[in-house]
């Protein structure tokens, strides 16, 4: 249950992100439009992970475990130090 969670909520951030700052201007907004198709790309490749893990669950867990383990590294982490070469 807790993949499928994740996915949901990943789905809900999703549309909230794309709503705020591409659809609308209720966000500052100083991307260029590469910087919003990478970050959509990434938001969905991220979905796609999450939906992929609940069906994985229900098939061996150990594979879901691993997915959320690295989950973070592949996405969060990257992030993190993108900002902090900004500075």
């Amino acid at each position: 249950m807790y993949p499928f969670d994740l996915a949901l909520s990943s789905l809900t951030i999703n549309a909230l992100w794309k709503y705020a700052y591409v659809d609308t201007d209720l966000a500052p907004n100083n991307l260029t439009a590469e910087e919003k198709q990478a970050r959509m790309k990434r938001d969905r490749m991220a979905l796609y992970i999450n939906l992929s893990s609940v069906v994985l669950a229900f098939i061996w867990v150990p594979i879901t475990l691993t997915i959320m383990v690295v989950f973070p590294f592949a996405f969060v982490v990257p992030t993190l130090l993108g900002k902090k070469e900004k500075e």
